[in-house]
């Protein structure tokens, strides 16, 4: 009998086992865009709507009231609401939107123009009067992920109600480019232009969006995307107590000179997701957890407090709506020792205040795109009253900004850099 063959030979399958590997882009979310809804269409057969809020420089009164009232509109179940902060540092659009306004033909005006043009341009990297703050374009987005496409009614109601903040609709333009920079690094800029996965043939965006080259890494709480080094900090704990004003304080101090320490001094995104599921059984099965529970000696104080906090919650359960709240926070460092120095000092602002937030890194993706939501509600998720909401999501704070072109502003509370 003639021995068996041997296998020992590259079969087709084990080559391409060799070869393979998976692709990052089949977990982003957008898929194809619809000119008629205004709408992306997600991997979770949702729709996705997106705005930009513009100004945003700094959250007064008004503000607030304003996203208290846009809380207050009747969205369906299953909807997610997501409100980003980005300290984007492409500035050069804001600086040459400047340079054009100063159309006089003047010497000395335009001289002035050209240099103030220069010296905010060189700031994007550190401002040596501001102890090294850099120059960025604070961004507010707003997202809404519904299981339909929202209707007109709808969209007109939010940009009624946001319209005290220049609400504009984002083009679905600017959105791939967003994503683009996200993932091949986001002091580059990066073209809109896709093909729509709508038409016959052309792949869904999101293949779209990675450029070939480097392998997205994981190593730790660092995640390296294209030519920069991201890492994620979410809240393990809440704060007990928070208003507008510390909230704006969470991403930097706005107190002057004495707080130029206090800053990210460097590109982040904050990501506020509010997920509208009603979850009025879990806040009644709490309750009654809670009120079964006997405890002695020191425990029975922290019980004592929960019980009296679900006590308020039930009380305002049945003329008040409650949401869950993920927030999360990324940085962006050039290199391992910048990104860990801005994960040190983000950990530093929100952990520092009086009953501060209890932080930690996270280890697994979990990036707060706009459109993508983890499924599974996390253990950081909260339950707030809508009527907190507004004082939970940040504006910026004293950061160096870039406000209207008009006039270049840059600094802490309006302070120009000089």
């Amino acid at each position: 009998m003639s021995p068996p063959a041997s296998s020992s030979g590259l079969s087709y399958a084990r080559l391409r086992n060799a070869v393979r590997r998976d692709s990052f882009s089949d977990y982003l979310p957008l898929v194809a865009w619809d000119d008629e809804t205004e709408a992306f269409l997600c991997i979770d057969d949702t729709w996705g709507h997106a705005w930009e809020l513009v100004p945003t420089a700094y959250m007064f009164g008004h503000v607030q009231s304003a996203l208290q009232g846009l809380l207050n509109i009747h969205f369906p179940d299953g909807t997610v609401l997501q409100l980003h902060t980005f300290a984007d540092p492409l500035i050069d659009d804001a600086l040459d939107a400047f340079l054009d306004l100063k159309t006089r033909d003047d010497p000395l005006i335009q001289a002035s123009a050209r240099r103030a043009h220069a010296y905010l341009s060189e700031g994007r990297h550190g401002l040596k009067a501001l102890h090294g703050i850099p120059v960025r374009n604070f961004r507010t987005l707003l997202s809404i992920k519904t299981r339909r496409p929202l209707g007109e009614d709808l969209r007109r109601q939010v940009e009624e109600q946001l319209s005290k903040l220049g609400i504009r609709r984002l083009p679905p333009q600017e959105m791939v480019a967003f994503y683009r920079r996200i993932f091949n690094g986001v002091a580059d800029p990066a073209p809109g232009v896709f093909a729509d996965g709508s038409t016959t043939g052309a792949p869904p965006i999101a293949k779209q969006i990675i450029d070939a080259g480097p392998d997205l890494v994981f190593e730790g709480a660092e995640v390296f995307l294209g030519n920069q080094v991201a890492r994620c900090l979410t809240p393990k704990a809440p704060a007990r107590r928070i208003t507008a004003e510390r909230a704006n304080r969470l991403m930097g101090g706005m107190r002057g000179a004495s707080e130029d320490s206090d800053q990210i001094g460097g590109p982040f995104l904050y990501t506020l997701n509010i997920l509208f599921d009603h979850s009025q059984f879990e806040i009644h099965k709490r309750a009654q957890i809670l009120s079964a529970q006997k405890a002695a000696g020191s425990f029975a104080v922290e019980v004592g407090k929960q019980i009296e906090e679900i006590g308020w919650i039930l009380d305002e359960a049945g003329n008040s709506k409650f949401v869950r709240v993920i927030p999360t926070i990324w940085v962006f460092g050039r290199d391992r020792a910048h990104a860990r120095d801005l994960a040190a000092r983000a950990k530093r602002l929100w952990e520092g205040e009086p009953q501060p937030f209890s932080m930690q890194k996270r280890h697994l993706w979990r990036m707060p795109l706009i459109f993508k939501v983890v499924m599974t509600v996390p253990q950081c998720a909260w339950t707030y009253s809508w009527t907190q909401i507004p004082s939970v999501s940040l504006g910026s704070g004293g950061w160096p900004v870039l406000d209207a072109p008009r006039s270049l502003v840059a600094g802490a509370m309006c302070q120009r850099a000089t």
